[in-house]
């Protein structure tokens, strides 16, 4: 089946490149209808029960989170001061999701009265306290605890505003107006966080991440395709492979209204590091066959080539496609998107590199002195004497591995898992710091909810509502607590002469509503209407938490449960949610599907292995030195303290997927050479200097690759980038060490093959016989089709810029624009470069018959001073005379 596919690829090159190009096009432009989506709820399957007990309480209670802005003051009560405060007090309330805010401004405070209470503001900025007299009543009704490490600090330094927000609200725009509105009122004295602004932080990191990865990681791993192939042949045709399965995949999500999410966003770097192993090995195998045979007929060694490393690049593909596909066991619904996405990538690349990539070397012909060059790099050097070394001391070397890898595996039992969004950023960014800020001083932005149903007004389910508010002000992690029992106790207390011992609840369920009816003449009853809802049959009691750990949340999840349970009533007590219930549940589901995603690729994996040698010790031979090689990653994690989290959770299909391709490649090899020479050591020594070069060319392509994620903006993915660097150095390590020596020393029967079992493909007769009348028809319409949509899309580019150009502020240039634009996007930048020097070492390589590696070098050194030398003689600060559409 594969060579009649390479029959018709090498006879039709034209025609497949065109399909090839027309499909990527086609399939590609639905990239610009993709959104992000930083939510961590949305991570969350919808039948989970935490899930839908979140939207019920949204429904009864607009929300269960919350926006705090943090202001620290000189002093609070300051005229100019307090009408700055008021200015954002109003600023915050015009926000379009913001429901209510709560702040100094708007709790108010019980007046006592002879037989009656008086509600009123805790600060009026219309009258400020003037004489000392006054300020230190103010000082005495902000210093109670009702409202201390609430809205206020405990030294008055410091103000809160609680902003919450309406059901259904959207991150993006709430965050970006609460910051808007706090830096213009106040500047740098304030700080805005809490889940929303969290939320809103990843998504820009998102964003970041990736402008920077794709591009950044198409330029490293341009210039390791220059320096390992020195040919442009061997540069372009892998990075070409690439553009076209990220392209195409995520043109795919955008046809399919899929969002990229924390799980999703580091694809891109997955799919440059995986995609091109099929092609990098094609490219490797027939550059070394040309080097080997340089007046060879072309057309057949690039059948016989491709051919050959059907079945192993196919075994490969198979085995990556498996590793991510388990994924679709996830409980995680973006997981297990994310599995499907990077497997059909995976697919794509493994048909572009059985198609395109012959397609494409039948119609580019490398120099011949470049041929050469590659029979006898560096690399076949430093592989032959591994060879030697293996040899001679295979058995100190397998020890020393082992050893090491067993000391690695000592890390396993302190592996952490953790959800913690905050844990995304590094310390000393903006957001940590104002996270750490508001946890020690006003006792976090996170909230869990209690629901409590019954008759609001009785006085017995009150008491009960305070016992729970005691148990949970006693657990650590819980700031404070608040429900509609406090003010009723406040009402009690200021009716009885403001005497302490009367803040209890009343025992009298008269008592309750006649005090609530009397605050409904003095204020609005809305107040309350964020703890309980008018028919007063559903409350609520809101835990505000210093932290937002999924292990720390789930255990006071569990306790909270645990109480109601015990000394309480679930008919009563009917629901225990908030946002932290969630992040306590992707504790268990991220180990939950960890696991059975590492079971199952390892089991899918092992009958892959099985099928294709024909043998169950096969099977073993390629799924040990991957479970040694994942038991080092874990324990390396539990070492250097590293979280699995919602992040790293891809790491093990990554390993799996992407390691066993190594050493499939050794073993068809290996049984290949074998059957040719007859001699074990011989044949390690030659699939070392043959396939080896592939093999350490294509990890060093991933290596490069993931490298890319430690310019993260996110810790876990800067801690995923390192330690699938590390993993993927393992496994290649393993495949040309380990895998050898027990390979010679051992040889079971699947790799001992009989002489010539593995001989040349035949060539089909007429190979190089030129297309019929038919085909050359059909490649002039694609041809035809190309070309009009690439004019389109580059007509839309045009009158896109040009309205950009229009819509220029006053007194900016378009060359200014550019200049800014250029600035902020270096990594773009750098990628544009690199391919264009790329292109410029091409021509001296086919034109003038020059060293590749050579060209592109001086290409990167004399492109800056041209460039620099056009600039001069036109300055970007020169403002031309103003046009037709200047404004």
């Amino acid at each position: 089946m594969v060579a009649r596919v390479l029959e018709l690829v090498i006879r039709h090159p034209k025609l497949v490149v065109c399909i090839c190009i027309a499909f990527t096009l086609g399939l590609g432009s639905g990239i610009t209808r993709i959104q992000m989506d930083p939510s961590i709820k949305n991570l969350l399957p919808e039948e989970l029960p935490e899930w839908q007990n979140l939207q019920k309480f949204e429904k009864m209670f607009t929300g269960s989170e919350i926006v705090l802005v943090a202001v620290t003051v000189d002093d609070l009560f300051d005229g100019e001061t307090l009408a700055r405060l008021h200015r954002l007090q109003e600023g915050l309330e015009q926000i379009p999701d913001a429901y209510r805010v709560l702040s100094v401004f708007t709790m108010k405070h019980l007046e006592s009265s002879p037989g009656s209470f008086k509600p009123v503001p805790l600060l009026d900025p219309e009258s400020p306290p003037q004489t000392p007299e006054d300020r230190k009543e103010a000082r005495k009704r902000l210093s109670d605890e009702l409202y201390v490490g609430n809205i206020i600090s405990r030294d008055l330094k410091s103000v809160a505003f609680v902003v919450l927000p309406i059901d259904r609200f959207q991150d993006t725009r709430m965050a970006e107006d609460v910051m808007r509105v706090t830096r213009d009122v106040m500047g740098d004295s304030a700080v805005s966080t809490g889940l929303p602004v969290t939320r809103v932080s990843v998504l820009n990191g998102m964003q970041r991440d990736m402008r920077t990865f794709l591009p950044i990681g198409i330029v490293l791993m341009v210039i390791l395709l220059v320096f390992s192939f020195n040919t442009w042949l061997g540069t372009v045709l892998p990075l070409v492979v690439v553009v076209m399965s990220v392209a195409a995949t995520f043109g795919l999500m955008g046809y399919m209204d899929e969002k990229i999410m924390m799980v999703t966003v580091i694809m891109p770097v997955m799919l440059i590091a995986v995609a091109n192993d099929y092609a990098i090995h094609l490219v490797a195998h027939y550059l070394g066959r040309r080097g080997r045979e340089p007046s060879g007929e072309r057309r057949a060694q690039i059948f016989q080539v491709s051919s050959s490393l059907g079945p192993p690049v196919l075994a490969a593909g198979l085995t990556t496609v498996a590793g991510f596909l388990t994924l679709t066991t996830h409980v995680i619904p973006a997981a297990r998107f994310a599995g499907v996405m990077a497997a059909f990538g995976v697919v794509l690349a493994f048909i572009l590199s059985l198609t395109f990539v012959p397609a494409m070397m039948v119609l580019l012909r490398p120099p011949s002195n470049v041929a050469r060059e590659f029979a006898s790099g560096l690399t076949d050097r430093l592989l032959v004497q591994a060879s030697s070394l293996l040899r001679d001391h295979g058995g100190r070397v397998t020890a020393i591995l082992a050893v090491l890898g067993v000391v690695a595996m000592t890390g396993i039992p302190d592996v952490v898992v953790d959800t913690d969004p905050v844990h995304y950023f590094a310390e000393g960014t903006p957001i940590r710091k104002a996270n750490d800020f508001v946890n020690r001083v006003f006792g976090g932005s996170a909230q869990m909810n209690v629901v409590v149903e019954g008759d609001i007004k009785d006085p017995a389910l009150l008491g009960r509502v305070r016992e729970l508010q005691e148990f949970l002000e006693r657990e650590p992690m819980v700031s404070r607590t608040q429900s509609i029992a406090d003010p009723i106790m406040r009402m009690n207390r200021a009716f009885h002469d403001d005497d302490p011992a009367w803040e209890v609840v009343p025992d009298r369920r008269d008592a309750v509503a006649q005090f609530l009816l009397l605050y409904s003449f003095q204020s609005d009853l809305t107040d309350f209407d964020h703890m309980v809802d008018f028919p007063y049959t559903h409350g609520q009691v809101a835990a505000r938490v210093n932290s937002t750990s999924a292990n720390a949340l789930k255990t006071l999840v569990e306790d909270t449960e645990r109480h109601i349970e015990e000394h309480l009533s679930s008919s009563e007590f009917t629901m225990v949610t908030g946002f932290v219930t969630v992040l306590g549940t992707l504790v268990e589901l991220i180990v939950h599907g960890q696991l059975i995603s590492i079971a199952m690729s390892l089991g899918l994996i092992f009958l892959i292995g099985c099928f294709f040698f024909r043998s169950i010790v096969a099977g073993l031979y390629v799924v040990l030195p991957l479970t040694f090689a994942l038991g080092i990653i874990f324990g390396l994690m539990g070492h250097f303290e590293i979280e699995l989290n919602i992040a790293t959770v891809m790491m093990a299909s990554v390993v799996i997927g992407v390691g066993v391709d190594y050493i499939i490649h050794f073993l068809w090899h290996y049984r290949e050479n074998l059957s040719v020479t007859g001699d074990r050591w011989g044949a390690v020594e030659r699939t070392l200097s043959t396939s080896g070069r592939g093999i350490v060319v294509n990890a060093l392509s991933v290596v490069v690759g993931f490298c890319v994620l430690l310019l993260s903006s996110f810790l876990p993915v800067m801690f995923l980038g390192f330690m699938l660097t590390v993993s993927i150095v393992t496994c290649v390590v393993v495949a040309l060490t380990v895998v050898p020596v027990l390979s010679a020393r051992l040889c079971p029967a699947f790799l001992r093959r009989p002489a010539g079992a593995e001989a040349d493909v035949p060539v089909p007769p007429g190979l190089d016989r030129e297309p019929g009348r038919v085909s050359r028809g059909i490649t002039r319409l694609l041809q035809l089709g190309i070309a009009a949509g690439v004019a389109t899309l580059l007509y839309l580019a045009g009158a896109a810029l040009v309205r950009w150009n229009d819509s220029l502020l006053a007194g900016l240039t378009f060359w200014s624009e550019l200049w800014r634009l250029v600035v902020e996007n270096p990594s773009i930048v750098a990628a544009i470069y690199c391919l264009l020097c790329v292109n410029a070492a091409g021509v001296a390589e086919f034109k003038f018959r020059r060293s590749f590696t050579q060209a592109f070098l001086y290409a990167v050194a004399l492109t800056p001073p041209v460039m620099i030398a056009a600039w001069a003689r036109k300055p970007l600060g020169a403002t031309p005379e103003p046009g037709p559409h200047a404004r």
